[in-house]
């Protein structure tokens, strides 16, 4: 029986193409004044999907068979990596690079308060409670939970579809 190759690498390789593409899609968003846009939003979380499934593909080929378990931690290790650098991303984004895009991000999200008909009182408590959720900080930890989050779920299904056991 041939020795399995390490999950590592290929996580690694896929993860640093995730997060590259991330930023380069954040990047680009923010240059073109996208935020908040859904379209960008559904991009994210499409490059997330399709580079789980490619990294977990590339994982079963390069081995000639992959169990579920060895699927599902390639995905996992490689939307927890993708998710780190990310959120190191995100962080000196917000705190160094656009400071201002939270204050664009609050500001979008007050209109589209105002266009939704919420009330003044109603604005204010909502702002009151998003504001302390919106630094840097706070938004990679919350970038870094959610691409966990959805690359285990992704990575469960990818690791069921593509297994291949001799």
């Amino acid at each position: 029986m041939e020795e399995q190759k390490p999950i590592f690498p290929i996580a690694l390789k896929w993860s640093i193409i995730l997060a590259a593409l991330m930023t380069i899609l954040s990047v680009v968003s923010y240059v073109l004044d996208l935020s908040g846009n859904r379209l960008v939003g559904l991009l994210t979380w499409g490059l997330i999907i399709v580079t789980l499934f490619m990294g977990i593909r590339d994982y079963r080929e390069s081995n000639g068979t992959m169990t579920f378990g060895q699927g599902l931690g390639t995905g996992i290790l490689i939307g927890f990596l993708g998710g780190l650098f990310g959120a190191i991303f995100s962080y000196v984004f917000f705190a160094f690079i656009a400071p201002d895009a939270i204050t664009d991000i609050l500001e979008l999200a007050e209109e589209e308060m105002v266009r939704a008909g919420n009330t003044d009182d109603e604005i204010d408590q909502a702002m009151s409670l998003m504001k302390p959720f919106m630094t840097p900080t706070v938004m990679a930890i919350t970038s870094l939970v959610s691409t966990v989050f959805f690359s285990f779920v992704t990575a469960l299904i990818a690791a069921l579809i593509l297994k291949k056991e001799h």
